[in-house]
């Protein structure tokens, strides 16, 4: 880097971190030190920058040299309430060194990116949450399986496996956190083989504005545009999981040390659980996660983020939750952020729990937890689920367009899972089994684990009947990632630190036993022709006569939906669901029904009939045509 004709003069405070301009180089830098340069790491230089000073922002223009490339950090010294001088990363950059072993006894260090892209005429698509079906994924773990993929477990790789996701009716691709983290931020090693744990799951970040560069063959930035633009060819939208609510770093020297007043104090600092718990609506936290957030939407085309333990971002400075918080106004607010999908997870590791305080919102929704623990009670065979079952259908617990259904995510039991362990098996995590929730409500069919082809067929059933359950009710229903093979974590609910097979897509169960990936399709194909619209009809055996009483386990309900106007016929849809432990008969409401779907498959050219036999553990679904009165 030749640096003998570098010039300085003022900056623009308005541009933060490192940016080209028409002149040169913008660099600023916010933060209470008295004293601030800017270091180049290739020459050791440093760039004074207190003779540009406004308030706490320094910024200068740097002529004469190029930056493009160069790593760089801050100094910041003589700190007003004695925090330690030092060498800090810029939180505004685009790229950084120091994470993937190389240069990692140096320190972490910013890289200055440039953001360029031909998107063309890219478009947002839009879709409509009653058009909407979620796949929850993690980058590296979906691809690094599989056959035949240039790139596997990267932005690229996942790019060239679009097209099963398509095939599979998947409308949004909810991607585990991509901003850069630090994956060997975790001191534990597996017990079973001795090797080192790293932090897998991402939920510690370090680079709110530049994607892991860990899940790329090339550039980062240019790779997860592609994926964005290729999604968008093909009508599907990008959702990002998103961690505002607390930082990587070491909790002497967390992230954000240095640069003003972003952490919550005292005894709030841990209520996301992992400590370095961000304030999120202080002045300088709230500027900087809008920025974040409206980077990411106009520079990545993301077409929605899912913010994790969102209710931290509700809270005050003193750490009280407020439901009028600025933060959430602010993002609700941005010109930038309209049509954007905002989902909140409404629960911390706190006493933050405000489910029901975001789908109400404009433009929000939120993980509809209720729904994934009564759909696991009522699959599990518990009493008294069977009248919150039928709530969660029908949609009476969040208004419809602003809930996210589900039975698993990445944070727990898979499905097959589910029906196969009745504890969790964390052991390999090396916190002897301490973590992960230990309520789970599963139960193993008769037997922990793997077990015999009739055990595994029940499982199967249940499963089926689960995906058919999520594909029936109102809202947006949300896959996990290989839950349409039936993927097994072997009972571990915490695979946060597990990059092997326990946390990715087998591909080589596609056509097996266990793949239910052509049942997924015929029912996101199903739900597309005949959604579930806001009218439901009751039933039990007898039509009008529904029993969610304490004791029962079983649900039938009829729907009308107007699929469009061809012949001029609404589509009515009638299901029966039973976990009794033996067959039940439904006797239909009057009309002509024909069953497409029972014992756990589709049916091709069923005949009308009066009732209909459900077996054990499953779903039937029957529909009817009648003309459109005018």
């Amino acid at each position: 880097m030749d640096l003998s004709r570098m010039q300085i003069s003022p900056g623009d405070h308005s541009l933060p971190g490192v940016t080209r301009t028409a002149r040169g180089w913008n660099v600023t830098a916010v933060t209470p030190a008295r004293k601030c340069s800017l270091l180049l790491a290739e020459t050791g230089l440093r760039v004074p920058m207190d003779g540009w000073a406004v308030g706490r922002s320094r910024s200068i223009l740097i002529e004469g040299a190029d930056l493009a490339d160069a790593e760089y950090a801050f100094v910041f010294e003589d700190f007003p309430d004695g925090t330690r001088d030092g060498v800090y990363p810029d939180i505004y950059a685009r790229g950084f060194t120091g994470l993937d072993g190389r240069k990692r006894n140096r320190g972490l260090y910013s890289r200055v990116c440039e953001d360029s892209f031909d998107w063309q005429q890219d478009r947002f698509p839009e879709v409509p949450p009653g058009e909407t079906v979620i796949y929850e994924a993690h980058v590296k773990g979906f691809t690094a399986d599989a056959p035949g993929v240039r790139a596997p477990g990267t932005y690229a790789g996942l790019e060239e496996k679009l097209d099963y996701l398509q095939d599979l009716g998947v409308t949004a691709l909810e991607l585990l956190p991509v901003f850069e983290f630090d994956r060997y931020d975790n001191p534990n090693r597996d017990p079973e083989t001795g090797e080192r744990l790293v932090n897998y799951w991402g939920y510690a970040t370090l680079g709110y504005f530049a994607p892991a560069a860990a899940y790329s063959c090339g550039d980062p930035r240019t790779e997860l545009k592609s994926l964005a633009k290729a999604l968008h060819s093909r009508g599907m939208e990008l959702w990002l999981d998103v961690v505002y609510n607390h930082t990587g770093g070491k909790k002497e020297a967390p992230l954000f040390t240095g640069w003003g007043e972003y952490y919550l104090p005292g005894e709030k600092a841990n209520i996301s659980g992992c400590g370095n718990t961000v304030s999120c609506n202080s002045p300088d936290a709230l500027r900087f996660i809008l920025r974040s957030l409206e980077y990411w939407r106009t520079e990545y085309h993301v077409d929605g983020f899912r913010f994790d333990l969102c209710p931290v971002l509700a809270r005050d400075p003193e750490g009280n939750i407020r439901q009028d918080a600025p933060l959430l106004r602010a993002v609700t607010d941005s010109p930038v952020l309209q049509g954007c999908k905002l989902i909140a997870e409404p629960w911390d590791a706190g006493d933050g729990y405000m489910a029901g305080s975001f789908a109400g919102r404009r433009g929000w929704a939120e993980w509809n937890g209720f729904y994934r623990d009564t759909a696991r009670r009522f699959l599990t065979e518990e009493k008294d689920a069977c009248a919150d079952m039928a709530k969660c259908i029908g949609g009476r617990v969040l208004p419809a367009g602003g809930s996210v259904n589900f039975v698993t995510c990445h944070d727990g039991f898979t499905l097959y899972d589910l029906f196969s362990y009745s504890a969790k098996r964390n052991g390999r995590n090396g916190e002897d089994n301490r973590d992960g929730s230990d309520l789970n409500i599963s139960c193993n069919m008769g037997h922990e684990g793997p077990a015999d082809p009739e055990t595994e067929e029940k499982r199967r059933q249940r499963a089926v009947s689960a995906l058919a359950l999520l594909f029936l009710s109102r809202g947006m229903p949300m896959l996990l990632m290989g839950d349409e093979v039936l993927r097994t974590k072997q009972g571990n609910n915490n695979t946060y630190c597990q990059d092997n097979g326990l946390s990715r897509f087998p591909w080589n169960a596609l056509g097996g036993p266990r793949d239910l990936t052509g049942i997924v399709r015929w029912l996101a194909g199903f739900r597309k022709a005949c959604p579930p619209g806001e009218r439901f009809l009751w039933h039990g055996t007898r039509p009008g006569k529904p029993d969610h009483s304490w004791a029962s386990h079983s649900l039938a309900w009829e729907y009308d939906t107007e699929p469009g106007e061809q012949n001029g016929r609404i589509c009515r849809v009638y299901a029966a669901a039973n976990m009794f432990t033996e067959p039940l008969t439904f006797t239909l409401p009057p009309g002509e029904w024909t069953p497409v779907f029972a014992g756990g498959s589709p049916i091709e050219h069923g005949e009308p009939v009066k009732e209909t036999d459900v077996r054990p553990g499953t779903v039937t679904i029957l529909t009817s045509q009648t003309r459109r009165h005018k």
